[in-house]
């Protein structure tokens, strides 16, 4: 979720552009402008205190690498420091750009786009997470609801429990050891497992 918060104490560079009906959302950014509420309406404004962009927006952002996210009638997308539309506001959500792709939301599902707007990873996953040397964490469903309890994964694995009984499946749902033991421990390196029988 994309939150606005006012600057409590604005900078000097941007204390003479509080008037009323005016909230600055961040300091000037790397674009050298800064998004601006008015009216009930958001913008852009140079150091001069001069629009540059209409205050048009429901939300908006700072810029990051030249583009800045923006709420345009319920939907989110991107403009650049000129205001124009380079992903056209159609998502529910939508975070930066980390590593070429953006996190974005459609009728409740999360994928990716890259810089030119195309949908790289369709939305789909209940929740995604940016990025991180070239790779994405995204979750979703992929245990059919059969057990009474699921852990985390670890080295591939997941401890099960149905009907007071453990065992294991591995990361894709496939039943490793059925659920017949009264506890289990996860494999160590050597591929062992200590599990407890009453």
């Amino acid at each position: 979720m994309i939150t606005f918060t006012k600057i409590a104490k604005p900078t000097l560079l941007i204390i003479t552009l509080i008037v009323s009906n005016l909230a600055i959302a961040n300091p000037l950014d790397d674009e050298k402008l800064a998004p601006v509420k008015f009216h009930g309406k958001w913008g852009y404004i140079n150091q001069a205190g001069q629009e540059v962009i209409p205050f048009q927006y429901e939300n908006a952002l700072y810029f990051h690498n030249g583009i800045a996210p923006i709420k345009l009638h319920g939907k989110y997308g991107f403009i650049n420091a000129k205001g124009e539309e380079i992903i056209i506001p159609r998502y529910d959500d939508i975070w930066y750009f980390k590593e070429g792709f953006a996190k974005v939301k459609f009728h409740k599902k999360w994928g990716f786009i890259d810089q030119q707007g195309n949908e790289v990873i369709k939305p789909k996953y209940d929740d995604v997470w940016s990025f991180n040397n070239g790779l994405a964490e995204v979750k979703f469903e992929i245990i059919p609801p059969k057990y009474d309890f699921v852990s985390d994964i670890y080295n591939g694995v997941v401890v099960v429990e149905l009907n007071k009984k453990y065992g294991f499946i591995d990361k894709l749902g496939n039943e490793i050891v059925a659920p017949k033991y009264n506890d289990v421990w996860y494999f160590n390196k050597e591929g062992i497992a200590k599990v407890l029988l009453k």
